[in-house]
């Protein structure tokens, strides 16, 4: 791979049994030149120590307030060195060496963007990790709580047909593992702080495809994503306010203004649904 160095970069908050099982996969299967960064978000579990403890070659940054997902990650690559930049979720497990294949590839293919991987569930089923961008449809169906009722009429954005044994040029990757290079991504303005969770993955593929730098999902490397794991332990109301505040900074940002004021208009209802599928209980992901 040319002697090029990757910085591992992963956020993390109350998911110490996950990141273990991270960390413990990344040392199992990686032999490449890499190092390896944990912002901590101020987490009141076992993080910390079992870094300290565990893994005393890890680099760690201990948050003393919960910074969000992407100026998290933006600390960490203010403290890496690598040539490469590796998000990847705390919940993830490498299953083989397969992510060298990425590596190798898009070191291979430097006018790329970014890359993604096959994300599987925890029964290594795919998980839906390709999507269209958003639209105001999209968002509409989800705002109404339409997907789980009626899960055709968001098929295009969810890309229920996505094949995901080929590698292939797509508009947006899931943030659960995302490789660039280093100079592509300060050169886009790296990941919004603006965004606390949600959508700053959207908005990164954005850019990037605005400066012609396509984002790739690569097919031969597949991880283990176990899924939303910090977020089941925040109520669906809570949730809810985290991604629609990140909506409307997306399309303030991205899409015109009648269609941020739509979305505006609509969320006393939404936050009406979501009351109604906290009594009941639901936790169908719906967005």
């Amino acid at each position: 791979m040319n002697n090029y160095k990757f910085s591992i970069i992963i956020v993390s908050w109350n998911v110490a049994t996950y990141l273990d099982q991270c960390l413990a996969s990344l040392f199992k299967y990686c032999y490449f030149d890499y190092e390896i960064i944990v912002i901590d978000n101020n987490s009141s579990d076992q993080t910390v120590a079992l870094i300290k403890e565990k893994y005393p070659t890890v680099k760690l940054i201990v948050n003393e307030v919960n910074q969000g997902f992407a100026q998290a990650n933006n600390q960490g690559v203010d403290q890496s060195t690598g040539d490469f930049l590796l998000f990847l979720n705390p919940d993830t497990e490498l299953i083989d060496n397969s992510l060298e294949k990425a590596i190798t590839y898009l070191t291979n293919h430097q006018h790329l963007g970014m890359l993604g991987v096959n994300i599987l569930n925890s029964d290594q089923t795919n998980q839906i990790s390709v999507r269209k961008f958003p639209s105001l449809y999209s968002q509409l169906i989800t705002l109404l709580k339409l997907n789980n009722i009626f899960p055709s009429l968001n098929q295009e954005y969810f890309q229920k047909d996505f094949d995901y044994h080929k590698t292939q040029q797509v508009e947006s990757i899931i943030g659960a593992c995302m490789l660039i290079k280093r100079t592509v991504y300060q050169a886009i303005g790296r990941l919004d702080n603006d965004y606390f969770i949600w959508f700053e993955e959207v908005d990164l593929c954005r850019r990037l495809n605005q400066k012609n730098f396509p984002v790739y999902y690569f097919a031969e490397t597949k991880i283990i994503h176990h899924g939303k794991q910090s977020f089941k332990q925040i109520m669906t109301l809570s949730r809810q306010a985290l991604f629609n505040r990140s909506m409307l900074i997306y399309f303030k940002k991205h899409q015109p203004w009648w269609q941020f004021m739509i979305l505006v208009i609509l969320l006393p209802l939404n936050y009406l649904l979501t009351f109604i599928q906290q009594i009941l209980n639901i936790q169908k992901r719906d967005y």
